[in-house]
């Protein structure tokens, strides 16, 4: 953006809009799921980001060998105790965030 552009004042939307629900728009459209503050989104996003990780890791080590004599070259990394290891430490993080997750939304007893 150029330093000496101007943005007419009806183009604009604050961020303090954003974070609360009280946009512009809101007031021309009042169902509800037009007035969720921005920020309330982002948990879900962090999470579901953290699990497309966590599939990939497990994809990359299901077809891997370990490549030198250090590690006992040519064993598969899935058998790795300390793969196995970092894989189920990551597994049990993201399932105690999904799980507060859906306890700060009220919905843990309807997925339980």
């Amino acid at each position: 953006m150029r330093p000496d552009a101007v943005v007419p004042a009806h183009r604009v939307l604050r961020f303090g809009e954003t974070t609360t629900g009280r946009t512009p728009g809101r007031l021309v459209d009042t169902n509800p799921r037009y007035g969720i503050p921005m920020l309330c989104n982002s948990p879900s996003g962090l999470a579901a980001t953290a699990i497309g990780a966590l599939e990939s890791s497990r994809e990359a080590v299901s077809g891997r060998v370990t490549p030198g004599a250090v590690a006992g070259g040519g064993n598969r990394m899935a058998e790795c105790a300390t793969v196995q290891l970092r894989i189920a430490e990551a597994a049990a993080s993201i399932d105690a965030a999904r799980t507060n997750l859906l306890r700060v939304g009220g919905f843990a007893a309807a997925s339980e």
